[in-house]
C-alpha cells in the first residue's frame, strides 16, 4: 500500500509540473503581442491538439471586418 502512495505522490509532481510547463509555454505563444500574417505551424498543430483534447476548448477565429 505504502508503494501506491509513494507512486500517487510522484505522480501528483509530475502533474504539477507538466501543468507548470504548459503554463509557461502557453504565456510564450500569447505573449509575444500581436503578429502579422498567419500563426507559425507549430502553433496551429498545439492549438488543433488541445482542442481535440477539450471540447470545451475552442479556439475562436476572428472575421475580417
Amino acid at each position: 500500500m505504502a508503494d501506491v502512495r509513494k507512486m500517487l505522490a510522484s505522480l501528483y509532481e509530475e502533474r504539477a509540473r507538466i501543468e507548470d510547463a504548459i503554463l509557461n509555454l502557453e504565456a510564450l505563444a500569447d505573449g509575444r503581442g500581436k503578429r502579422r500574417g498567419r500563426p507559425p505551424k507549430w502553433l496551429v498543430e498545439a492549438r488543433e491538439r488541445q482542442a481535440k483534447a477539450t471540447p470545451a476548448a475552442k479556439v475562436q477565429k476572428k472575421k475580417k471586418a
